[in-house]
């Protein structure tokens, strides 16, 4: 409704490589207390919660 684009596979890796840069600004000790054991372990379960229902990418015919 507000102009944004709809989530797709292709903007996943972008995604998750912004959540692990955002964990640096959190920092380590931060994210212990929030309960992630690393930087993938937070980036992950964000990306789940955006990606894990869409459709895989379709792969072209050769």
């Amino acid at each position: 409704m507000r102009g944004d684009p709809t989530p797709n596979r292709e903007g996943e890796a972008l995604f998750r490589r912004k959540m692990i840069r955002f964990c640096t600004s959190i920092g380590k000790r931060r994210l212990r207390e929030m309960g992630y054991g690393a930087r993938s372990d937070f980036a992950d379960r964000h990306v789940k919660r955006i990606y894990a229902n869409l459709p895989e990418p379709r792969k072209p015919n050769p």
